[in-house]
């Protein structure tokens, strides 16, 4: 069955059956953007559970208390996702954003974090993630790229589906299950943290 490939492709070339795009790893340098994480960290970031931020283990971070927020949020990840428009996160919705740890999401909404949230932002605790697929560009059987209408040109495409094949991904899609909105706010004047700066518009449940 056709699809497409690297000439010298290798094994981690492909997730779940699907080509990546290639892309070169400068750690430790550049300026955090929540929209433009880099493909691979993304992705290990999303499996791994890891704070998309500072790659801390969003099971093992701890509070004031010394208890894991994990734990505390009863078995809960916290999630952060751009909202303009006051809608909040909402149970089965689809994102490619990491989770984020509690320090690095009220650093993210303040003075100096991600302009990609200044215009506002929604929070919520979620029980867990289901894999759906990949968001990148799909080509057709000329090599030549199928352009969505989105500014990136890019497509969501499912796992399974037959486009998956022509897919050059550049993120995983995954979706949220188990989704509780919350006060970003709150939870960091729970923790004795500085309150974030930018205002939070979703609402809370």
């Amino acid at each position: 069955m056709w699809r497409l490939g690297y000439a010298d492709e290798v094994s981690t070339d492909r997730h779940q059956g699907v080509l990546w795009g290639r892309r070169g790893i400068a750690r430790g340098q550049g300026v955090p953007l929540l929209k433009e994480i880099h493909p691979i960290r993304q992705r290990q970031a999303l499996g791994w559970m890891r704070c998309q931020v500072d790659k801390t283990d969003t099971y093992e971070n701890t509070g004031q208390d010394g208890r894991t927020y994990f734990s505390a949020w009863g078995e809960r990840h916290l999630f952060l996702q751009r909202s303009a428009d006051g809608r909040p996160i909402e149970d089965g919705e689809l994102t490619m954003s990491p989770p984020v740890c509690l320090p690095c999401a009220v650093e993210s909404v303040s003075e100096g974090g991600c302009p990609f949230l200044r215009r506002g932002y929604a929070a919520a605790l979620v029980q867990r993630t289901e894999l759906w697929g990949v968001n990148g560009l799909v080509y057709d059987g000329d090599l030549q790229p199928h352009l969505s209408d989105s500014k990136d040109g890019m497509w969501n495409v499912a796992y399974g589906d037959p486009a998956a094949r022509w897919v050059v991904a550049a993120g995983e899609i995954v979706r949220l299950c188990g989704v509780t909105p919350v006060d970003l706010a709150d939870l960091a004047a729970q923790n004795g943290l500085l309150q974030p700066t930018v205002e939070h518009r979703g609402a809370i449940q």
